[in-house]
């Protein structure tokens, strides 16, 4: 099959003579990303000989193999800087010499750049207990690849080489999925576990015997911008990282001004902003987990449970405490110190307190399985002396269920105002007249208790295995009875019979 793509020639010929092509023409060719990957692996055939090669290497041509290998990597490697140092068109003769000068420097830190991957490669043993071999981590851990790489790249790019370091931590890039800058200046013994996702910025620094785990972040927080609205190259602008820190999966650091303080441990998913003091534990909120033995022989009933919880805290560690998202962090601080008062400690653990913009008449209500609190933003407009006592309020009703356990109790009853008593304001009343839209919604589900008559009106329908309350209490000692179960009703029998209820 025949076309005339000749026509479409004129046009993209202009396009390169107003826009640029791809290359520049008449001048010296771009570095090869192709020859730059080549480059690459045979960078680590001579920081690991042996590992990297087809064949076994004898220790007798150990000498000739090393001395051909510099001097192709020299040919290449002038080749490859002098077209990075060209395509800023620098002048040509001082090009040249400033190109001699790095390769002969950066060819000279080779020794320096293996006896830091030395240290790599112990931490790594060190630091995964499935490691079974020094060889093993060599040949087939990612992140000795992604670090060698780097630590060459970091080398060339100290030595002010323009674009080939970038190049050559992308290609340890696709190769491994870790993502480090060349500019990161890292520290010896560094293990980075799986490493999937780990993104590592420009202005990181990082000391010695650190570890981190996969999808984590050193990134940027901003990028300041001056006054024509460009942004800002050249500041610093990501996390420091001191000794012995440990950064768990998926924790994402932003900010040239945060620093994550030595012996330090950040937890899974965290998320900072802020620096960290040394020797701080910075984990998100504790979840409990229930665990059920499925066993055979496990009588129905008498189910075993075991609540299993993250990690422990060390006790010399200073516990920071990431709230989830839309927590207002005094007021559940505040929350928190008063169940702990009251020697509630599991409550205390689990309490959270947010604002909830879709609560319109309703000033606050409490779950008391999750043990979350939530406010009406617009207690803030009426006083501070509201949200304070409506927090308590709600507060007390989670005291009363946590103290009553598995056993029933009424929303207002008397272990609710015990709590009140508890928390020091004795006379509160049952409900408030505060200035909150009204909103009544009409019922739609009528039930009526089959042994004393009660009528109940419900908004939804109400859930398996609801009885009536008082007949329960009075008849089966508080516990369900099937006897006592709530029939359905016709919806206008209910309304008619609640009316005349309220007349009697």
């Amino acid at each position: 099959m025949t076309s005339d793509y000749s026509k479409f020639v004129p046009e993209l010929l202009k396009s390169y003579r107003d826009l640029g092509g791809l290359n520049q023409c008449d001048q010296t060719n771009l570095p090869s990303k192709r020859a730059i990957g080549q480059i690459c692996e045979e960078f680590l055939t001579l920081l690991f000989p042996g590992f990297f090669d087809s064949e076994a290497v004898p220790a007798s041509e150990l000498e000739m193999l090393t001395t051909e290998r510099l001097a192709a990597m020299n040919r290449e490697l002038y080749k490859q800087i002098a077209m990075s140092f060209q395509c800023l068109r620098e002048d040509s003769d001082d090009c040249l010499k400033q190109v001699t000068s790095v390769v002969t420097d950066f060819l000279g830190t080779l020794p320096e750049i293996r006896s830091l991957l030395k240290t790599d490669v112990e931490a790594a043993y060190e630091g995964d207990p499935a490691a079974t071999s020094i060889e093993e981590i060599i040949l087939s851990y990612p992140c000795i690849e992604a670090i060698a790489i780097q630590r060459l790249a970091h080398q060339l790019y100290r030595l002010k080489v323009p674009i080939l370091p970038r190049i050559m931590t992308e290609w340890a890039h696709s190769q491994t999925g870790i993502d480090i800058h060349p500019g990161a200046t890292i520290g010896p013994y560094f293990f980075i576990d799986h490493g999937t996702g780990v993104v590592i910025g420009e202005t990181c620094v990082i000391g010695s015997h650190v570890k981190i785990y996969d999808g984590v972040t050193l990134g940027a927080r901003s990028f300041p911008k001056d006054e024509d609205g460009r942004i800002v190259k050249g500041i610093k602008r990501h996390p420091d990282v001191e000794d012995h820190v440990t950064i768990y999966a998926n924790a994402i650091i932003l900010g040239g001004e945060t620093t994550i303080g030595a012996n330090s441990t950040i937890g899974a998913n965290a998320f900072l902003m802020n620096s960290v003091q040394p020797n701080s534990l910075v984990a998100l909120e504790d979840l409990d987990h229930k665990i059920v033995v499925k066993s055979s022989e496990t009588k129905k009933g008498k189910v075993s449970t075991n609540k299993v919880k993250n990690a422990a805290t060390s006790a010399s560690k200073e516990v920071v405490v990431l709230l989830p998202r839309g927590v207002d962090a005094e007021l559940t601080a505040l929350c928190r110190q008063m169940a702990r008062e009251l020697e509630l400690p599991q409550l205390a653990k689990r309490l959270t307190v947010s604002w909830n913009g879709r609560l319109t008449s309703t000033a606050g209500n409490a779950n008391h399985h999750n043990g979350q609190i939530t406010l009406n933003p617009r207690l803030r407009e009426i006083s501070e002396t509201e949200v304070s006592r409506t927090m308590r309020h709600e507060l007390a009703h989670l005291i009363a269920y946590t103290r009553a356990g598995r056993r029933r109790i009424e929303p207002h009853g008397p272990e609710w105002r015990q709590a009140w008593v508890d928390l020091g304001i004795p006379d509160e009343p049952r409900c408030h007249d505060l200035p909150l839209p009204r909103r009544r919604q009409k019922p739609k589900h009528a039930y009526q208790c089959p042994n004393c008559l009660e009528v109940l009106m419900r908004i939804r329908p109400l859930k398996r295995h609801s009885a009536c309350y008082a007949c329960c209490s009075s008849y089966n000692r508080g516990r369900y009875g099937a006897r006592f179960a709530y029939e359905t009703i016709p919806l206008q029998l209910g309304i008619q019979l609640a009316q005349e209820a309220e007349i009697c």
